[in-house]
């Protein structure tokens, strides 16, 4: 957890400083890749959105992908996952 403004994890805060987080589902184990088994999320007006949220799908699919470059390349992956109900790989 930590606490970001900026929207880089594709929530736009206008702003204002909030709650981030990233959600390693399978703890340890491999692979440990953003978008594969480790999901972001932010806290924005009491409510838990996804990463990439405020994101156009342009957007959501250049960072969502193989191809995705940058440090928080793979993060908006989590709203592609909850368009998809949550059915993974949303990367392949």
């Amino acid at each position: 957890m930590d606490d970001a403004g900026d929207g880089r994890f594709g929530v736009l805060t206008n702003g204002a400083t909030t709650m981030v987080m990233l959600v390693d589902l399978n703890g340890d184990k491999q692979p440990n890749v953003i978008g594969k088994d480790i999901f972001a999320f932010a806290l924005k007006d009491d409510q838990l959105l996804p990463g990439g949220y405020d994101m156009t799908e342009q957007q959501i699919n250049q960072n969502c992908s193989l191809t995705g470059s940058g440090s928080y390349a793979g993060t908006y992956c989590t709203v592609k996952a909850a368009r998809q109900n949550f059915k993974l790989p949303v990367l392949k």
